[in-house]
């Protein structure tokens, strides 16, 4: 898959089939390696970068919770783009239909998962980020055709769990579920509509 790393020896692609015929040296050119990866052809390694910063913003040695924020913002905007729009599915065909290359790519719910699941795990601590994870949450699905929306409702289901867990306190709980795009700060229980 895009971004993974291959080591020296490691087969790049599986034939089925009769491969007899096949241009071994032609599919060796047709594939990219480079020591490191970019941004160019491999959007999950910008996602993976603003994760870590969320998640090195919430460790206990930092505490900054408003990074984390920032993070999400940015997290949010590259997946309400995406929010409707295909999603490549990695099949190439030729132009009889025929199946002829099949590609490991983020789905969906792959895109959901890698933009979430690591900072809601994070979070559930520091009501200031499980806000912006609800607000994000819910504005995605106010965007996101149907046959999407499971990925987002198991997130809001997960967040709500891990606020459950983090904090004894019923009106701390609800607090922590706000959805608030700036975290506290707008939120319907501290901003006068």
């Amino acid at each position: 898959m895009m971004g993974d790393f291959v080591t020296r020896g490691a087969p790049l692609v599986r034939v089925r089939g009769d491969g007899a015929r096949l241009d071994r040296e032609r599919v060796r050119q047709l594939i990219a390696l480079d020591n490191e990866r970019t941004h160019t052809d491999d959007p999950a390694y910008g996602f993976r970068k603003l994760i870590d910063v969320a998640q090195r913003a919430l460790g206990t040695a930092s505490n900054d919770a408003t990074t984390a924020v920032q993070v999400i913002n940015r997290l949010h905007g590259c997946l309400r783009q995406i929010a409707d729009r295909p999603i490549p599915n990695g099949h190439a065909r030729d132009e009889d239909d025929e199946l002829r290359l099949i590609e490991r790519v983020l789905d969906w719910d792959g895109y959901v998962r890698l933009g979430f699941d690591e900072i809601r795990l994070a979070a559930r601590g520091y009501p200031q980020v499980t806000r912006r994870l609800e607000a994000a949450l819910a504005d995605l699905k106010s965007v996101t055709p149907p046959e999407r929306q499971p990925a987002l409702d198991c997130q809001l289901r997960l967040l709500a769990r891990g606020v459950e867990r983090a904090f004894e306190d019923e009106d701390d709980r609800r607090a922590a579920m706000v959805a608030d795009a700036q975290g506290i700060g707008s939120g319907s229980d501290v901003a006068i509509r």
